[in-house]
């Protein structure tokens, strides 16, 4: 796969004009609330920030912010720990511990209302994996109820705090000038199934 750094460089520097652009209240200006958000979580003890995707166009992504995070944040006996997620791929083992396991955690949600890609589940005539009810589903539709599944759980313990990040598009590179909201979840909105 050939990357043009170029690209990617120049949506970088956009991203950063955005953010830069962006009025200087926090209540308005969607890096600060995401810093902040942080903050509160790190006082409160919580010692990982899980980065949650249901798109797995986004897996790099998250390998590289983990990489950004870690040798940024990662010094003096300080920082969030970064880690990630691909979900539905990681929810059986990875959502389990999110769900149930130790509280050290939050959860960073990447949701993308668009999918890169539609792909549309087909027919199994042997049924072998019991999956054929999911025929003419696509994947962003069964991500999205997963999301929705996975976000009952942890609101059902009371257990896992996390934030997040809506954008319309599948992932390219997310700019600060996407239209992002910001939560922490206590109960939040559904999003409409496809």
């Amino acid at each position: 796969m050939a990357v043009r750094i170029s690209t990617h460089s120049w949506r970088a520097q956009k991203a950063q004009a955005g953010c830069l652009q962006q009025p200087e209240t926090w209540k308005e200006n969607d890096c600060y609330k995401y810093a902040a958000i942080r903050n509160i979580l790190y006082n409160k003890g919580k010692t990982t920030e899980v980065m949650v995707s249901y798109e797995p166009c986004y897996t790099l992504m998250n390998e590289w912010w983990k990489q950004l995070y870690g040798e940024s944040e990662g010094k003096d006996g300080k920082g969030l720990f970064p880690a990630s997620v691909v979900f539905s791929t990681d929810l059986h083992s990875m959502g389990q511990y999110i769900q149930d396991g130790r509280r050290s955690l939050f959860e960073t949600v990447m949701l993308f209302e668009k999918p890169k890609r539609e792909v549309v589940i087909g027919n199994d005539p042997a049924n072998v994996d019991g999956l054929n009810f999911l025929e003419g589903k696509s994947m962003a539709y069964i991500n999205r109820k997963a999301f929705e599944g996975h976000r009952a759980g942890t609101q059902r313990r009371r257990r896992a705090e996390r934030c997040d990040l809506r954008f319309p598009d599948s992932p390219r590179i997310p700019s600060a000038r996407s239209s992002t909201s910001l939560k922490r979840h206590a109960p939040s909105p559904a999003i409409s199934s496809a």
